[in-house]
């Protein structure tokens, strides 16, 4: 029974394009008049000849009463006369408004007793816009109910090959300024809705650079085309002069629009992962879809109105089928809980809804209101805003994605630095052991085996050259103790980060080429032991440079630890160098890689005679 409700419920929505008759609605300031009391009536015309010798010849019992006879429009070229009595309309009415601004050929008159006493100029969709009476994206004329009460109004359209209503609206001065402002108020709501997603779309794709974005923003693009076309705008502002743009740019964009729709359901469903078969069955459809696309546009734009129809027929059932199948393909991902697939499925039911209701109002099932005349945009404007909202779920869904993704990352390279670390300072320990216990005993060794030499029976000469020599071992002996306890990691863990930065600058101080002041300005002298070591190799890299290149004599380095920043400033008075053609050094190299990873700022401002300042600041991280 379910299976028989879905099947019959997908066949009307197949035949939404071409199954609708057409209706004539008379109102005034928006409510309806019975078709009885307006005493309206029509006639049928086969071929398109409108004009006032046809208006003419239409003899009085040819007129069929709109109230008691149905309307029928064949599938070929017709037209309808439609004759209201204007005294049956309220002496109010000031403007005649046909709301449909698609209308191939459209003309109006004013009758009196068999004889046309006005004749607007012939205008429509395949006319220059200018042709309008007044210029507006609707159908619009001043007609004065008032002044022309003993007469009645013949509208006369152009039907070929639709089955669209025919919506008449009469307005008093005052009603017709407020449909007005709601018109503009409405479509500047739809469009305005629709751009705005579609920058927000664009954001996201320039971005993230992900093709769910793109091809969803290249569909909003074509909506917004749709929506823009479809209410008139484009004719009116971009090619008022060229009318035979109309019929292929409407068919195409929303055609065209199923295009960037499917690709973008993949993407989002990730269907190619998530579900083989439905996108195996979306690839065959958009494969068989452009192509037709492609062969109806260009034989669309190169062929009269029969081919145009003919195409708009074939797009009528494709474009609700392929709807459909998408929605059930949503459906099923949905109860197999793929990602983001409720957000499909509400979207696609909801245009499928206000498709039915549109439906109904064509069929005349339903009166005439804001919602069932604008059923298709709010279907349309309901489905963006919801797949706009599994765009922004998708996103947000990346973005932890992504910072997972760079936790684990940051989390794998501070281990690689703590491994790094860790093994520099064994190899430190070490190297600082070999040098204390054995080339400085050994050096110690020499230099007592040395002066066991010194005697009374060698010369003075022989006396000064091993007293000369003993003295050098000696210094060098200090050198390589000095050198093994400033490499000791050991110290750090004895005396702390301050203490042994004093201590390195007492011993540079004492060789009298290097002043250095230093200054401790902080409210915390401890830190973690890994930030300790990380601290002293930076200041211990820019003392050597300055040591090696700066030939300066006197250098100034303040350092501020606090509880969430850290801080050094270096300054000395040498001859500095310009930047941009110098390199850096392989000691500068690494302490830029150093506080670029913690997410820190370095800051050089130096040029040749001129010293040298360095600014590093960066966080206080209280973990190793």
């Amino acid at each position: 029974m379910k299976m028989r409700k879905c099947i019959l419920f997908f066949g009307v929505m197949i035949s939404i394009g071409f199954c609708a008759s057409a209706q004539i609605n008379i109102h005034y300031n928006d409510i309806e008049i019975n078709a009885a009391t307006s005493s309206s009536k029509y006639v049928i015309k086969d071929g398109i000849n409108i004009s006032n010798e046809e208006v003419n010849k239409i003899k009085e019992n040819e007129w069929l009463a709109l109230h008691s006879n149905p309307i029928s429009l064949k599938k070929t070229a017709q037209s309808i006369f439609l004759a209201i009595p204007l005294h049956k309309i309220n002496k109010e009415a000031q403007w005649l408004v046909i709301k449909d601004p698609h209308i191939n050929v459209l003309q109006v008159w004013i009758r009196k007793k068999n004889e046309i006493i006005k004749t607007f100029g012939k205008t429509g969709d395949h006319f220059p816009f200018k042709s309008r009476s007044i210029l507006a994206n609707e159908f619009v004329f001043p007609v004065s109910t008032a002044f022309y009460d003993s007469c009645e109004l013949i509208i006369a359209a152009d039907k070929r090959h639709t089955k669209k209503i025919l919506p008449v609206f009469f307005y008093s001065d005052e009603q017709y300024i407020r449909h007005a402002q709601e018109s503009s108020l409405l479509h500047g709501v739809l469009i305005g809705l629709s751009l705005i997603l579609l920058i927000y779309n664009s954001y996201l794709y320039f971005m993230l650079r992900q093709r769910v974005f793109q091809w969803y923003s290249i569909y909003l693009l074509l909506i917004l085309l749709y929506f823009l076309s479809d209410m008139g705008y484009l004719f009116e502002y971009l090619y008022p002069n060229f009318p035979e743009i109309n019929d292929v740019l409407r068919m195409g964009i929303i055609a065209g629009s199923l295009i960037p729709f499917l690709l973008f359901i993949n993407e989002m469903l990730e269907l190619k992962k998530q579900q083989p078969l439905f996108y195996a069955v979306n690839k065959i459809m958009l494969l068989i879809f452009s192509l037709i696309f492609i062969l109806g546009i260009i034989s669309a734009a190169l062929s009269g109105f029969e081919l145009q129809q003919f195409w708009l027929n074939v797009y009528h059932i494709l474009s609700p089928l392929i709807i459909l199948i998408v929605t059930i393909e949503s459906f099923v991902c949905m109860i197999r809980k793929v990602p983001f697939s409720i957000y499909t499925t509400l979207s696609l039911l909801s245009l499928i809804l206000m498709s039915v209701i549109y439906l109904c109002y064509e069929k005349n099932w339903l009166p005439d209101n804001i919602l069932t005349m604008n059923s298709i945009y709010a279907g349309v404007s309901a489905e963006i805003f919801i797949m706009t909202m599994a765009i922004a779920a998708r996103f947000n869904s990346f973005k932890k994605s992504s910072e997972t993704l760079q936790n684990e990352k940051n989390k794998q390279q501070e281990e690689i630095i703590n491994t790094i670390s860790e093994f520099k300072e064994k190899e430190m320990q070490r190297l600082s052991n070999l040098l204390h216990d054995s080339v400085g005993a050994r050096l110690s060794a020499i230099r007592l085996q040395l002066d066991t030499l010194v005697s009374k029976n060698n010369s003075d000469a022989d006396n000064m050259q091993i007293d000369f020599v003993a003295k050098d071992i000696s210094a060098l002996a200090d050198e390589v103790r000095t050198f093994s306890h400033e490499i000791s990691p050991l110290l750090l863990q004895k005396n702390g980060l301050i203490i042994t930065i004093q201590q390195l600058i007492q011993s540079i101080n004492k060789t009298g080429k290097l002043n250095i002041q230093f200054e401790n300005i902080g409210s915390v002298n401890q830190v973690s032991f890994s930030t300790e070591i990380m601290l002293y190799n930076i200041l211990h890299e820019l003392i050597q440079n300055i040591i090696k290149h700066a030939e300066a004599d006197f250098c100034i380095i303040q350092l501020m630890i606090e509880k969430e920043i850290i801080s050094i400033f270096i300054e000395d008075n040498g001859k500095g160098f310009d930047p941009k053609k110098t390199n850096d050094g392989l000691g500068f190299s690494q302490i830029k890689k150093l506080i670029a990873f913690v997410d820190g700022s370095f800051s050089l401002d130096t040029s040749p005679n001129k010293g040298c300042k360095i600014s590093i600041e960066f966080k206080n991280i209280d973990n190793e």
